[in-house]
């Protein structure tokens, strides 16, 4: 066992990755309301991930939303979707 063991870690390999991590991943990120508009005093918009998603008749899913990310600027229910959108890569 001992033959084998190794005190110090090998450095990573393979190549690296051409692509940037998204600023939404990366950063710290907080919901916020809509913010009103002449038109509308409580403005709602459909979720970026809820609307992605679709029933049992492959229609799409419609929820609406008063939060989003100032940072993204994206709409998002406050749960689960903001925590999913700002931790998995492909969301």
């Amino acid at each position: 066992m001992e033959k084998y063991h190794q005190t110090e870690f090998s450095p990573r390999t393979g190549r690296p990755s051409t692509q940037l991590t998204p600023l939404r991943l990366t950063g710290r990120h907080f919901p916020d309301l809509i913010p009103a508009t002449e038109k509308k005093a409580n403005p709602t918009r459909q979720c970026g991930i809820c609307s992605r998603a679709r029933d049992e008749r492959e229609k799409k899913i419609r929820r609406g939303t008063k939060y989003y990310c100032a940072d993204c600027e994206t709409p998002l229910c406050v749960t689960p979707c903001f925590r999913i959108y700002h931790t998995v890569a492909n969301s």
